[in-house]
């Protein structure tokens, strides 16, 4: 069993708070507004350059596994209890696979990372990843 909170949000926004900043999210992307032909080509050209290049970096099957123990590795722990040491915990079932950890949670900048390619919130540094992807 994991001990720490997985969905916690580390700074703390509320439901109302949450969804402002998924709504400022998507109005910054132009998603459900009207669009010009010419940026749904570049969108398709982006898509496949993304594919391409996803398909060159996880030629592996088992590749995103060793992203999943990159990410939580790069996680924070900082609001776990002394007494509570990071965990990963993979399961795998017969439609999916579970993989789930003690981190901190996200914040508005994870989230707005996570949702812009190369706006990755690590650095340089300690971190086994930092290329924003």
């Amino acid at each position: 069993e994991m001990k720490g909170s997985a969905i916690q949000v580390t700074d703390s926004l509320d439901r109302c708070q949450e969804e402002l900043v998924i709504d400022s999210i998507r109005k910054n992307l132009g998603v459900n507004s009207e669009v010009s032909p010419s940026f749904n080509n570049l969108c398709n050209i982006l898509e496949s350059a993304l594919n391409k290049f996803g398909d060159d970096i996880y030629s592996s099957t088992s590749s995103f596994v060793f992203e999943l123990l990159q990410n939580a590795d790069d996680n924070s722990y900082a609001l776990l209890p002394a007494s509570i040491k990071p965990q990963v915990q993979l399961r795998i079932f017969s439609d999916h696979v579970l993989f789930t950890n003690n981190e901190d949670g996200f914040n508005a900048s994870n989230v707005r990372a996570i949702c812009n390619l190369g706006g990755s919130t690590k650095t340089m540094g300690p971190f086994i990843g930092h290329k924003g992807i």
